[in-house]
């Protein structure tokens, strides 16, 4: 994990007046130690072996304390659970494309995307803070296969699907 990471989160602890417990790191620890999109679910099972036992209330505080500093984005990518995404600090500018077959969620960043976006924002007179494009895409291998990789390993890991 990140020191710097930790350290915004500490100093707000600190400001808040609230202790830094070993489960609030081990919940920075798991969602940092990784820059993939997650649920509060899949946070659960990250954390299930871990002793004590950490409490559903403690994620959704500490959840709700890393969106505080902006170090923690919630995203919506179409489903009805929650979905956060830690990758925001290292690129602000952010988009998404999601299969709305399997759910699978790619990444990008599109220097083309970020130049339209700020010549559009000046154009009518606002300075662009952030970036965050969301594409819903059919699987082409879906489509014309019959078949995608990604839609079989979803439902045998009991994933969520789009609706």
């Amino acid at each position: 994990m990140n020191q710097k990471i930790e350290e915004e989160f500490q100093a707000l602890i600190r400001k808040k007046k609230l202790r830094y417990t070993s489960q609030r790191k081990k919940i920075l620890e798991a969602i940092f130690s990784s820059y993939e999109h997650f649920t509060v679910e899949d946070l659960q099972k990250k954390l299930s072996n871990i002793r004590p036992k950490i409490s559903t209330a403690t994620i959704y505080r500490t959840i709700s304390l890393l969106q505080e500093i902006s170090l923690l984005e919630e995203i919506d990518i179409g489903n009805k659970n929650k979905t956060y995404d830690p990758n925001f600090i290292k690129h602000p500018s952010h988009n998404h494309l999601i299969c709305t077959d399997c759910g699978k969620v790619i990444e990008f960043e599109s220097k083309e995307m970020n130049q339209l976006q700020k010549k559009l924002s000046e154009k009518l007179g606002f300075q662009m803070n952030k970036q965050v494009i969301k594409l819903e895409c059919s699987c082409l291998s879906l489509r014309e296969n019959a078949s995608c990789e990604d839609l079989i390993q979803a439902r045998l890991n009991n994933k969520r699907l789009p609706n």
